[in-house]
């Protein structure tokens, strides 16, 4: 039982045995009932004492209670006033019983709302997944030089999407490593993937991709030579982040290729050497 109901129910009860005490108590003893009655019973003990032939005959108690200065109708009004006590507390119940089914009624409300919003919301987003865009990379092309201590990329790779609604927002980014060993790594391209997706910093060419299109993307990038730490190989994760209509997240399609750092040093950033050979090159992530 709730609390509530607890208070409501001691509350009831606290009253109503206040009110029978009360009328029991008015009704059990003449001496509130009848305010001569203490009088009288003096008047017949000194009669009583002094010999008299006629002392003060006390009522009996049927008289006590029915005698003319206290007649049925006070009786009727009595019962009639603790049936209606009766019948008020049997009211309360029902409007307690009434509110509690009417709560009930609307916690049930609250919830069926609740489902079927979330119903409504599962089946968007089940209806998105099923229509969304989905890009996919082909083999980039990568242009480098080696000048001024630096190693600058530049980086394209054809997007197509091959999903089923357009490509919102389609942006290349990319980052560089310089590395000793060929060494690729699934977990790291995931997570570049996941750092672009949770912080993404839109840049000005945003470009739209249609269902069956595909659409070049480029991005330049640069890594300072450290003289203490040679290196034999250049890693570049790259990542295209896009958006889809019905989906918050930002969608990611990556990948990481790897070629060989020997590049003619001193070479003129206007004249990148084209890289035609990958040591390793493919996608291995895709939200």
């Amino acid at each position: 039982m709730r609390k509530s109901k607890k208070s409501a129910v001691f509350a009831v009860g606290l009253f109503a045995g206040v009110a029978l005490a009360f009328l029991f108590l008015v009704w059990a003893f003449p001496g509130f009932r009848n305010p001569t009655y203490q009088q009288e019973r003096y008047q017949h003990e000194k009669n009583d004492e002094n010999g008299k032939d006629n002392p003060v005959v006390r009522p009996s108690i049927w008289e006590t209670y029915t005698s003319p200065t206290d007649t049925y109708a006070q009786w009727i009004a009595a019962i009639s006033a603790i049936a209606s006590f009766g019948v008020s507390i049997w009211a309360v119940r029902l409007v307690r019983d009434t509110l509690e089914l009417n709560r009930a009624a609307t916690e049930a409300a609250i919830n069926a709302s609740n489902a079927s919003m979330e119903a409504n919301r599962d089946a968007k987003e089940l209806f998105a997944a099923e229509q969304r865009p989905w890009l996919s990379l082909r083999r980039p092309e990568i242009s480098a030089a080696i000048s001024d201590g630096s190693v600058q990329v530049y980086f394209k790779a054809k997007a197509e999407n091959i999903g089923d609604s357009p490509a919102f927002q389609a942006e290349l980014k990319t980052q560089m490593l310089l590395s000793r060993l060929p060494m690729e790594s699934v977990v790291g391209v995931r997570k570049y993937a996941e750092e672009c997706s949770l912080q993404p910093d839109w840049e000005n060419d945003h470009k739209l991709i249609f269902h069956g299109k595909d659409r070049e993307l480029w991005a330049y990038s640069e890594e300072i030579i450290d003289p203490e730490k040679p290196f034999n190989f250049i890693r570049i994760f790259y990542c295209v982040i896009y958006r889809a209509n019905g989906i918050e997240r930002t969608l990611a399609t990556a990948g990481e290729v790897i070629f060989s750092g020997n590049i003619p040093a001193d070479s003129s950033t206007e004249s990148l050497v084209a890289i035609e050979r990958y040591v390793f090159y493919g996608m291995s992530y895709a939200s």
